[in-house]
């Protein structure tokens, strides 16, 4: 039901038109939605670390193995 919830609201559907729909108040429509943002928003932050870590390794590679250290450096501050 959630998951439902969720979608109808990115198309569009007001939250009184949920809350009749789904026989909840808005209160609970709109924690339901509050929840769904946090959640992605830890997933993105999540998901940056992540990039993060690899970066740190890629940039570890090219500083080992570039052949011209001058340029390789900068690499490791972006």
């Amino acid at each position: 039901m959630k998951r439902k919830i969720i979608e109808k609201r990115e198309r569009g559907v007001s939250v009184a038109d949920l809350a009749c729909t789904y026989n909840r108040s808005t209160s609970t429509i709109c924690t339901i939605l509050e929840e769904e943002e946090v959640t992605a928003k830890q997933q993105s932050s999540s998901a940056i670390r992540e990039m993060l870590k690899a970066w740190e390794t890629v940039a570890s590679y090219i500083e080992k193995h570039h052949p011209n250290k001058a340029v390789a450096m900068p690499a490791k501050f972006i």
